[in-house]
């Protein structure tokens, strides 16, 4: 297809099921891409032995997102692979069970503010050397449930909704270095959940019904629109969030 030809890309939270397939239409677009996992090598190696055998254009790539050492270190060696990165995807939230406020304790949060601190040290770490070159991509893989309340998810909705402003607030001061920020929102994805049972499944089976489609949107449909953001057929757009949701969310 060739939209990405010639660009450098990291999937961060790519041995996720939804991670997965926004590295591989990345790639399928043209694009060199890292497929980064903390501990889940098995996932991120098999697809990069699939798609490049080779590794002239898909590395699989390990890095403790909440380290900036750690971070640090696995840009250099993307950049050693591919050159200068171009993109960075962050689609990383681990998995978890709702919990009503009433029955929460703090140690609750914490895999929550892991993905907050994750997004903020993924963008100091790539920014640098986006400015440099005068030309960035920055997606922020973030959720419906942003916008849209649930009962015992509190602490996921107060995160993915902060990040969201924290976004725009980049967008707005990288703006001028030619670094676009934008925020794809799932709601759910059909074929890539990892969650499923009990709360999931009654509230899975309540928001298909407010989907204008009758269905949530696909992971390759929430690749194709990362894609789009990543592609010069977004080169005039910053600071949106573009809900991919089956008509689920609209505004």
């Amino acid at each position: 297809m060739g939209l990405l030809n010639n660009k450098t890309a990291i999937v961060f939270g790519a041995s996720g099921k939804l991670g997965v397939t926004i590295a591989r239409v990345l790639f399928e677009h043209g694009a060199k891409v890292a497929v980064h996992y903390l501990s889940n090598a098995s996932v991120a190696e098999r697809l990069a032995r699939e798609l490049d055998p080779s590794g002239n254009r898909m590395i699989a790539l390990q890095a403790d997102s909440t380290d900036e050492c750690s971070l640090e270190s696995a840009l250099g060696r993307v950049k050693a692979a591919f050159g200068a990165v171009d993109i960075a995807v962050n689609a990383i939230h681990g998995a978890f069970e709702p919990v009503n406020v009433e029955d929460s304790v703090f140690s609750d949060w914490s895999l929550h503010l892991n993905a907050l601190k994750s997004h903020y040290l993924i963008c100091k770490t790539v920014l640098p050397e986006m400015r440099l070159r005068r030309f960035g991509r920055i997606i922020f893989v973030s959720a419906a449930m942003a916008v849209r309340y649930v009962e015992g998810c509190s602490m996921y909705t107060a995160v993915k909704r902060g990040l969201n402003g924290f976004c725009h607030t980049v967008a707005i001061e990288e703006g001028r270095n030619n670094i676009t920020v934008n925020i794809v929102a799932p709601g759910g994805v059909s074929d890539a959940e990892t969650q499923s049972g009990g709360d999931w499944d009654e509230m899975t089976e309540q928001y298909i019904k407010r989907c204008a489609l009758g269905r949530f949107a696909t992971a390759r449909e929430v690749a194709n629109t990362v894609v789009y953001f990543a592609s010069p057929l977004a080169d005039g757009i910053t600071g949106q969030t573009l809900y991919v949701s089956g008509g689920e969310i609209m505004n």
